[in-house]
């Protein structure tokens, strides 16, 4: 006899003598009684749906507002605030020369400045195979924030990668010469 797994589509061959399986022997699901749920939609007409949209979208962006606390300025209505607030955002991340992605929500992010590290600020690690620790301060970095979640990042200034990357470079060729 013959029994097709409703979960995979495998065709199971059973003994007549020992019965059909329980189980499917490939995908180990019930083979018994198929379980099945029955979902009904109602699709509501294009008109409603556009509507129930804008108004769910609305309802959102006023609970953003009011969790950023900018509800009830009469000056300005909300919604005005947040699109200003955007449009703002987005003209500083589209003038800016140094570009990050935010590593929570990979929103672009807006560049806030510059930070310099000093020795006061920074322990340097040093690995076991160098003479003299591979960052050394001060050093500047590049500090960012998100426009979406406020989310804080920071990168190294490119005059401090080029060092970075000189002194890693150094390190590497002395440990050769050291081998050879």
């Amino acid at each position: 006899m013959k029994q097709v797994c409703p979960w995979c589509e495998t065709e199971i061959v059973w003994d007549e003598e020992t019965g059909p399986d329980e189980v499917c022997p490939n995908c180990l699901n019930e083979l018994g009684d198929y379980r099945t749920v029955e979902v009904t939609l109602d699709v509501p007409d294009s008109e409603e749906a556009e509507e129930a949209s804008r108004s769910r979208d609305k309802e959102n962006r006023n609970a953003a507002l009011q969790w950023y606390g900018w509800e009830g300025d009469e000056e300005m209505k909300p919604q005005r605030k947040m699109e200003r607030y955007e449009q703002a955002a987005e003209r500083l991340i589209n003038s800016q020369t140094e570009m990050a992605d935010c590593p929570n929500c990979r929103q672009m992010m807006i560049h806030i400045g510059e930070q310099t590290v000093d020795r006061s600020h920074f322990d340097p690690i040093m690995p076991d195979w160098m003479d003299e620790p591979f960052m050394q301060a001060p050093f500047r970095v590049h500090a960012f924030v998100c426009p979406v979640c406020f989310q804080m990042s920071w990168s190294l200034a490119d005059s401090d990668r080029a060092a970075l990357i000189e002194r890693l470079r150094e390190a590497i060729e002395a440990g050769q010469e050291d081998n050879d």
